[in-house]
């Protein structure tokens, strides 16, 4: 009975043993497919993020030439306006000019009416004088003589005052002439005075409306590139949201698969920093020449650039080392993590902040033994150096 007894333990316990490992097999399996399933997700967002960018790019390309093509059209505007102004101006002050000449002519031809008038007066006088003494007979004239010599005078009078006569009739008619011929100069030149000063402010007005125009076309085109870059940078900053999302699944989806131990993962601490240029492990010292350990790797970037907590934690040490660490600080992440950031320029963070991943703690220099600019990056376990590429990876 009590063999029985223990059998029958015996196949329960198998079989709630096999039905758990098989709850928790299924269980594996979903959350592998759900991780996978995310993977995909994410790696879609980022293809069609890509394929958004490439079109605001391409767009933004377009919108620029466009933008370019206005401000040399208007360019071309604005010196032509100048140049046609200037025209204007020299123009205007020979029209000025040339209505001060006018001014004058017209005081010479009432200078000349007058004298015109009064000549004719006096021609009128004499023309009737001449017809009063028209049918007088030189017989007459010879009688009321008291002798030949008061005849001979009378008679060159008479004579000289016709030969005067038909004179002053000469002049007066190229005077006449010569008054309608500068009030035709007057009238025409005036009026193509006029007529040159307005077709010239009509080009000015033609031109400057066409400025308008293309400021016009400026103003909305700039509005399109400021909106598209908006547009572009919001896309960037979205893709590397996604891209360190997409790091941060794979990481998990590889350590369900055993592919790594399970410690902790670190982000990238240089952002701007694309290569190793020493690695973890013995070497000889670019100082100092002697065979020695180097703690952690040396990640080149440009003076400045933002050196990142590669995982959350508190701010334990911010110092100096003049002929080492130079300006370093260290972030302690917890279960014995801490992480080393050295011969920074500047460090943002003080003993007892506390940061998060990503965030900016200080900026690259070379402050220390160092002999360019770079950063120092180390990771610890309880205090002793480990090889930070077990925890951090550049792609």
């Amino acid at each position: 009975m009590i063999k029985r007894k223990t059998l029958t333990y015996v196949i329960l316990t198998l079989l709630l043993l096999a039905s758990f490992v098989s709850s928790a097999t299924s269980v594996f399996s979903s959350t592998v497919e759900d991780l996978k399933n995310q993977i995909d997700n994410a790696g879609n967002k980022q293809d069609s993020i890509q394929s958004q960018l490439d079109k605001v790019n391409s767009a933004l390309a377009d919108k620029q030439k466009e933008y370019d093509q206005y401000s040399k059209e208007y360019a071309q505007l604005a010196q032509q306006y100048q140049n046609e102004t200037s025209k204007l101006q020299k123009q205007l002050d020979e029209i000025e000019n040339l209505f001060r000449e006018m001014e004058q002519l017209q005081k010479t031809i009432e200078e000349k009416e007058a004298e015109y008038q009064a000549a004719l007066d006096l021609f009128y006088q004499r023309a009737l004088l001449t017809y009063k003494y028209s049918n007088y007979s030189f017989l007459k004239m010879y009688i009321e003589s008291g002798n030949v010599f008061d005849y001979n005078d009378r008679l060159r009078l008479m004579q000289d005052m016709m030969a005067s006569d038909r004179e002053t009739m000469e002049e007066l008619t190229r005077l006449k002439r010569d008054l309608d011929a500068k009030k035709e100069l007057v009238e025409i030149t005036t009026l193509d005075l006029e007529a040159a000063a307005q077709e010239k402010e009509a080009l000015l007005n033609k031109i400057k409306n066409n400025q308008t125009i293309v400021e016009s076309d400026l103003a909305v085109s700039k509005n399109a590139i400021a909106k598209l870059e908006a547009q572009e940078a919001a896309l960037e900053a979205e893709s590397k949201r996604i891209e360190a999302e997409l790091k941060e699944l794979q990481w998990q989806y590889e350590k369900m698969l055993g592919q790594h131990d399970g410690e902790l993962r670190f982000l990238w601490p240089a952002p701007e920093g694309k290569w190793i240029s020493s690695y973890y492990g013995y070497r000889t010292h670019p100082i100092s020449g002697q065979w020695k350990m180097h703690s952690g790797i040396d990640i080149p970037a440009n003076g400045g650039t933002p050196i990142i907590a590669s995982e959350s934690g508190v701010v334990t040490t911010v110092a100096w080392d003049e002929y080492g660490y130079g300006w370093y600080c260290i972030v302690y992440h917890g279960e014995g993590y801490s992480t080393l950031y050295a011969h920074s320029s500047k460090i943002l963070v003080k003993v007892g902040d506390k940061v998060t991943r990503g965030q900016t703690i200080a900026l690259v220099g070379t402050t220390g033994g160092s002999t360019g600019n770079h950063l120092h990056f180390e990771v610890r376990l309880n205090g002793a150096t480990k090889n930070p590429l077990d925890y951090v990876s550049l792609y």
